[in-house]
């Protein structure tokens, strides 16, 4: 008999990689997400739902900008995953979020880029479809020292 793991769960998924606490401006760094069901099983397959966001601690003096030679700040929309995550409301000053790209190669480790430009501490927001709630749940948030 062969028993596979069972659903991902985001309470024992793990992220790892040292992209998650410390990076240098303009480097493309990556983080590693390691998919584990309930028991603690690793994933051996991919197709889980795995949301990333990457934002400034120093909110709201970073906030997102309309461009990079701007003093204005972008406004949170209605249901921004960005602002949401802070409780912010429409209208609010959008927190400065990196560009995060999340690959699936398959083999239920989560591949995570992203590059920092302004200096400062940044969170790590990793979230992971939770399979009976139908919702996205923290798997952790880690804080790392930017550029």
């Amino acid at each position: 008999m062969v028993i596979k793991p069972h659903v991902a769960f985001p309470g024992t998924s793990v992220a790892s990689g040292g992209a998650l606490y410390k990076t240098n401006a303009g480097a493309w760094r990556e983080v590693n997400v390691q998919a584990k069901d309930e028991y603690g099983n690793k994933k051996t397959q991919g197709g889980d739902t795995v949301a990333v966001n990457v934002i400034h601690v120093n909110y709201p003096h970073h906030c997102q900008r309309t461009d990079s030679s701007s003093d204005q700040c972008v406004r949170c929309g209605l249901r921004d995953p960005g602002c949401n995550l802070f409780d912010l409301v429409e209208g609010e000053k959008k927190p400065l979020n990196l560009v995060v790209n999340v690959t699936d190669p398959g083999t239920g480790i989560y591949k995570i880029l992203y590059s920092a430009t302004v200096s400062g501490q940044y969170k790590f927001h990793i979230r992971m479809m939770k399979y009976d709630v139908d919702e996205l749940a923290d798997i952790g948030a880690k804080t790392i020292a930017g550029p």
